[in-house]
């Protein structure tokens, strides 16, 4: 995606993350992941994206390896344990899924994007500290209404040498979810057409492509490929040729006691997915020539790359892979 999705997303992302903080605990469960996700689908996306954050943190790698780590950071900053003390949350239960959906990447006038959180929200305490911050911090918070829906403009600070942040426009559909946009009135249109019937179909395509999911990965990417991407790969005659054979791709992450990755490229015909199988592969022993420059890491990226299984099923290229709890131990021990 181009410059200003990207500063957009990083606005986005800062400040939904202190947003989330401000969630009360009794997350709702996680398997409405996939019920939400198409519920907040808009008929003219080209991607869409979903972390399902209760999966992510109660599976059992994630237990093991990281959540402690991940509390004692939380613990030891003193702005989210002020937030904490303040509102009484548990960060690490409030939050079920995450989801990032837009359309019209590289083409800025009709670039739309949509991040939506689904929780369980005290509005009502959010708001009041919302009120009290944008007093202290005017410039970094503005509230306004129009018509029913509450609008939270979030601007991120200036950094020297770089371009202003654009805002982020964020309101609550209801105590279960919060939606932010680029604009206002995207915003204020995705919080009054939740709850009604769709007014368009979705691009086949991607439901195709979001149909390889279950709702229960840990985190998941489905896409179109774009003429946009298509266009920004002429330069490079191998990897155009790669992309012209595909109309959308799939990627999922499962976490359990092991990490499961499976990737599906969706090719215009067999013969295409033939052809994608063959270059995929072909890049296998370049990465493992290239991982022999680090002595410590060559083995286990070579067990990775034979554990690599790609395979062409009809029009479709399936990568797949498993690492397994040993290889991540071996990993930890080169750290």
């Amino acid at each position: 995606m181009l410059a200003s999705t990207k500063n957009w997303l990083c606005a986005l992302g800062g400040t939904l993350v202190a947003l989330a903080l401000a969630l009360p605990a009794q997350a709702q469960p996680a398997t409405g992941a996939s019920a939400f996700v198409d519920k907040y689908l808009p008929a003219d996306a080209e991607f869409v994206a979903a972390v399902n954050v209760h999966q992510l943190l109660n599976s059992a790698l994630v237990k093991k390896y990281s959540l402690e780590e991940l509390k004692k950071k939380v613990q030891d900053n003193p702005q989210a344990q002020q937030i904490i003390k303040a509102t009484g949350i548990d960060p690490f239960n409030d939050i079920t899924t995450l989801m990032l959906a837009g359309s019209g990447s590289g083409r800025p006038a009709s670039e739309k994007v949509r991040f939506v959180v689904q929780g369980n929200f005290d509005i009502d305490k959010i708001q009041a500290a919302a009120e009290a911050f944008a007093k202290q911090h005017p410039d970094a918070l503005k509230i306004e209404t129009q018509g029913s829906v509450r609008i939270y403009q979030l601007q991120q600070p200036k950094m020297e040498g770089k371009a202003e942040q654009k805002p982020v426009y964020v309101a609550f559909v209801d105590k279960h979810t919060l939606v932010g946009t680029p604009t206002r009135e995207y915003t204020v249109q995705t919080v009054q057409e939740a709850g009604k019937e769709p007014t368009g179909t979705p691009n086949k395509d991607l439901a195709a492509a979001r149909a390889q999911f279950t709702g229960q990965e840990s985190l998941w990417i489905a896409g179109l490929i774009t003429e946009e991407m298509r266009n920004a790969t002429k330069k490079n005659p191998q990897m155009a040729g790669l992309i012209g054979k595909l109309e959308y791709f799939a990627a999922s992450v499962n976490l359990t006691e092991a990490v499961d990755v499976r990737v599906i490229l969706h090719a215009t015909d067999a013969a295409g997915a033939t052809q994608v199988r063959k270059t995929i592969n072909q890049f296998k022993p370049i990465l493992a020539v290239l991982a022999q420059s680090n002595e410590d890491l060559a083995p286990i990226v070579n067990e990775i790359l034979n554990a690599t299984k790609v395979i062409a099923k009809g029009n479709d290229v399936v990568v797949s892979l498993t690492i397994t709890e040993e290889l991540i131990e071996k990993a930890k021990k080169k750290e």
